[in-house]
């Protein structure tokens, strides 16, 4: 009975141990300031757009390989299309 008692116990402990766990792992984000990515090429003509997004008020620039810089501001909260020139895609 003492051994049914310990095995109790430990299942019960390691039980908690995996919930308590379970609550403090977030998940990831994609916060940051510095980001690469591309456009490969698409049917027709696409129209190329990155939305950005914050939790505080801010500002940036986009700025395309070969391109001019595009700068944009975004408002706490809210998304904020940001329109590539469609010469950035990869062909």
């Amino acid at each position: 009975m003492k051994h049914a008692n310990k095995m109790f116990s430990a299942f019960v402990a390691l039980l908690m141990m995996l919930l308590l766990t379970g609550q403090s792992i977030s998940a990831p984000d994609s916060k940051g300031t510095d980001f690469w990515l591309m456009f490969n090429s698409n049917l027709g003509t696409p129209t190329l757009t990155i939305f950005i997004t914050s939790d505080v008020n801010t500002s940036g620039t986009v700025t395309p390989q070969g391109g001019a810089p595009i700068p944009f501001v975004v408002v706490a909260n809210v998304v904020t299309p940001v329109v590539i020139p469609v010469l950035m895609q990869i062909m």
